[in-house]
């Protein structure tokens, strides 16, 4: 379910009350590079969409697809959330994410 920005932006994920938006970058988003420490960055669109969100107010988290599958378990998977948030700063005026479970 994406969001639309009041600017037109399309978002994959936002939380607009926080200007939070997260954007799952795919492969077509990304471009390889000779550098072996980084061999794969952003491409120039995505960079530039990115500071536009910036520049319009919004706290931009980007999750490399890539990376996201490997992370396998759900309990992976909000630790990494809660790193990208708390890198930006957003992880302190956000709810802790938490795992639902069902009861047995």
């Amino acid at each position: 379910c994406e969001y639309m920005t009041a600017d037109g932006f399309v978002l994959d994920l936002a939380c607009p009350e926080d200007r939070l938006a997260i954007e799952v970058d795919g492969a077509d988003h990304f471009v390889r590079t000779p550098d072996e420490a980084f061999p794969l960055v952003l491409d120039g669109a995505t960079q530039f969409k990115q500071r536009l969100l910036r520049h319009a107010g919004w706290h931009v988290i980007s999750i490399a697809e890539y990376e996201w599958k490997q992370l396998g378990t759900a309990e992976s998977k909000l630790a990494y959330l809660a790193q990208k948030l708390s890198v930006s700063g957003l992880l302190a005026r956000t709810k802790q994410p938490t795992v639902a479970r069902d009861k047995k």
